[in-house]
């Protein structure tokens, strides 16, 4: 049988891969958001990093029509007219962005000085 505190540790650890809020586990599970932090990230068991949490959000399944066509995310990543990662189409389309142009736009990326 498994301590109450590692079983709350690790739905936390869940339930925050899965894409829930900080502020929304912190008031579930009746704890400060740097204690859920901690948990999910960098303390409790078993440890996830802030990538592998983005990295998992894309696999989620949500579809999208682009161009008369229907996919997942990743399969739009996949498609050779997307110019972004999953990430930033997942977080355009979150900001309310046509999907053909979410997958279209090239990110703005930096230049250094010549």
């Amino acid at each position: 049988m498994m301590p109450r505190n590692q079983e709350r540790n690790q739905e936390i650890t869940r339930r925050y891969i899965a894409g829930e809020s900080l502020s929304t586990l912190a008031n579930v599970f009746g704890v400060d958001k740097a204690l859920i932090w901690r948990i999910a990230v960098g303390g409790g068991a078993p440890r996830y990093s802030h990538k592998q949490r983005i990295s998992r959000r894309p696999s989620s399944g949500k579809t999208l029509t682009a161009w008369s066509e229907t996919k997942t995310i990743a399969e739009w990543v996949k498609d050779a007219r997307c110019q972004v990662k999953s990430a930033a189409l997942y977080e355009r389309i979150n900001l309310g962005w046509s999907p053909e142009k979410a997958i279209s736009t090239r990110c703005w990326q930096r230049t250094t000085p010549a």
